[in-house]
């Protein structure tokens, strides 16, 4: 065999697998929300960290969720900060769960929309109000800090969005409202034509002859 017939075996074979892989999609709903979440959050502890190496935030998600058990200083040891940080990882799974939920109840018509005012409303009650109320006792003072977790909440709630629709089986959204409404309408002209006609009945031919004798 030459060069040309081997190179064409080898494509022949990579169609081949490309066809048997099928992509990834889950059924699971309470799987579904968490991987979302744990999307999200990594993206927005990438973020995060990339702010916050450039002077952009004076603490990271870490420092904030470790701050709820444990004293603010504390958190700058590295056992600590890893503490806070899985407690940050199941603070997005959660909200990953709620914004797939969100996503079911509404359908996912402009889903990106909704998974960035998930992510705005998480920004103000849980870094907003959790500050304020004291369970966040890890606190930022500078307004650059506050305008980085809106950043990075926002981004949590459009990459948990993205990753849910893009793994979702089909059978976990339900059909959208515009599609029901297009295909009775347009089942109406197939059910009319599907209808049998009257049969057509001879009418009764009338000779002119009679037509004279009526007049006179």
């Amino acid at each position: 065999m030459n060069a040309k017939s081997l190179n064409q075996s080898a494509l022949k074979n990579l169609a081949a697998l490309k066809n048997q892989v099928k992509p990834l999609k889950i059924k699971d709903t309470l799987t579904l929300g968490l991987v979302g979440g744990l999307m999200g959050t990594a993206a927005m502890e990438a973020s995060n960290a990339i702010l916050w190496q450039r002077g952009k935030s004076e603490l990271m998600f870490g420092h904030m969720a470790g701050s709820i058990v444990m004293n603010p200083l504390r958190t700058k040891r590295t056992p600590n900060f890893i503490l806070g940080e899985i407690m940050n990882l199941a603070t997005g799974g959660a909200l990953g769960i709620l914004i797939l939920n969100v996503l079911r109840k509404t359908g996912k018509d402009h889903y990106l929309t909704k998974g960035a005012f998930v992510g705005i409303l998480t920004w103000e009650s849980l870094y907003n109000l959790g500050q304020r109320t004291g369970v966040l006792r890890a606190r930022a003072h500078q307004t650059q800090t506050h305008y980085a977790a809106l950043v990075n909440n926002l981004l949590f709630g459009i990459v948990t969005a993205q990753t849910i629709v893009s793994l979702a089986d089909p059978s976990i959204f339900p059909q959208s409202q515009a599609t029901a409404q297009v295909r009775p309408a347009q089942a109406k002209p197939a059910a009319a034509a599907a209808r049998p006609e009257p049969a057509w009945v001879p009418q009764p031919q009338i000779h002119p002859d009679q037509v004279k004798r009526v007049q006179h």
